[in-house]
């Protein structure tokens, strides 16, 4: 999906080569095992292992089901998922804290966090980037999907109390998000945590997409005189927005249903 994004140099070497025995994708805040179900259907030939983490015993028990639910499809038709994927032992989720997740330094490819940090103080988004980039390997590629409160449809939702309110009862930081994605403070604290290019494009007409690639080159990374490189190209990658309305999603259903 990153690779149909306007704007985003998403690394061949993260993606193409992700995988060979030694080369690792890391997922945290696997959630319910959904993007883990997508990178597997995206990456079948390749020798890749993905493990996911999330605090939560729940969520991660609702993940390793879907794994096994997958050959069978859902719904009362037995209609298949979302994405046509299989329980896959290279797929593995455990339970584990994202800002410390004690794996080693330099081991994976990729970490993704997918519709994580709304969920999270702007304090503790920054040790999970931290972290991110510590286990990353050289050259390697830090993949963020969010909430974008700088998009119109968002916007909107905000400036309603009464509406906002109701959302921010199951998301209690979203308030410091919005005000943190807007002041644009993410990208440069990616940079100052050491990440060489900072990327961000439209995702859809409400979400945003950032790549974040460590340097490969390690004297490059500690030189002062090589500052990063921040680009934001939503604008220039601009989605509609389709979020489809309550009243156009009844309107859509057949009478009786």
């Amino acid at each position: 999906q990153l690779r149909r994004l306007g704007g985003l140099d998403v690394s061949g070497d993260a993606l193409a080569t992700w995988g060979s025995g030694r080369d690792s994708g890391s997922e945290t805040e696997g959630g319910d095992g959904a993007t883990a179900e997508e990178l597997d259907a995206e990456q079948k030939t390749l020798e890749l292992w993905l493990l996911g983490l999330d605090l939560s015993p729940h969520f991660l028990a609702v993940g390793r089901r879907l794994l096994e639910l997958c050959p069978e499809g859902g719904g009362e038709a037995n209609r298949p998922w979302v994405n046509a994927v299989s329980s896959d032992a290279r797929i593995s989720l455990r339970r584990a804290d994202v800002a410390s997740t004690d794996l080693p330094d330099g081991a994976a490819d990729v970490v993704c966090l997918s519709l994580v940090i709304h969920e999270l103080p702007p304090e503790a988004t920054r040790e999970v980037c931290a972290e991110a980039f510590r286990v990353l390997k050289r050259g390697g590629q830090l993949w963020i999907t969010e909430m974008d409160f700088d998009t119109p449809g968002f916007t909107k939702l905000r400036s309603n109390p009464l509406l906002f309110s109701l959302i921010r009862s199951t998301e209690p930081y979203l308030d410091e998000y919005a005000d943190y994605q807007t002041s644009g403070q993410l990208p440069n604290d990616l940079a100052a945590i050491g990440f060489g290019t900072v990327k961000l494009t439209a995702a859809t007409g409400r979400h945003f997409a950032l790549v974040a690639t460590k340097p490969a080159d390690a004297a490059a990374a500690a030189s002062s005189s090589s500052p990063a490189i921040v680009e934001d190209l939503r604008a220039e990658f601009a989605k509609a927005d389709t979020h489809l309305k309550t009243w156009e999603s009844k309107k859509s259903k057949p009478d009786g249903a």
